[in-house]
């Protein structure tokens, strides 16, 4: 994955050389950003279970006791979506 700036126009010219071909890559795709997603799950119960929080050690209180709470399928959900978005993505 790259931006197409100079640097990365070199490693492409590079890895084509060498034979090594790139995976072709969304960029900016929420389906790979999981931790995007996390923070969504995150914020969702924030909002849900607790009253904005007054002051900034009240937010993290709040933060680390939400972390604590957070449903352990929801992470394993997003682990495992990535290996079929993966397999998904790279059989194109």
């Amino acid at each position: 994955m790259n931006d197409n700036a100079r640097p990365q126009r070199d490693d492409d010219d590079y890895l084509d050389s060498e034979g090594i071909a790139l995976v072709k890559w969304l960029a900016d795709s929420p389906d790979f950003n999981h931790i995007e997603n996390l923070w969504v799950a995150l914020d969702y119960a924030l909002r849900k279970f607790f009253l904005t929080p007054a002051i900034l050690t009240e937010l993290q209180a709040a933060i680390q006791e939400n972390c604590r709470l957070l449903d352990s399928e929801v992470v394993d959900h997003l682990m495992k979506s990535m290996v079929t978005l993966c397999e998904f993505w790279c059989s194109y």
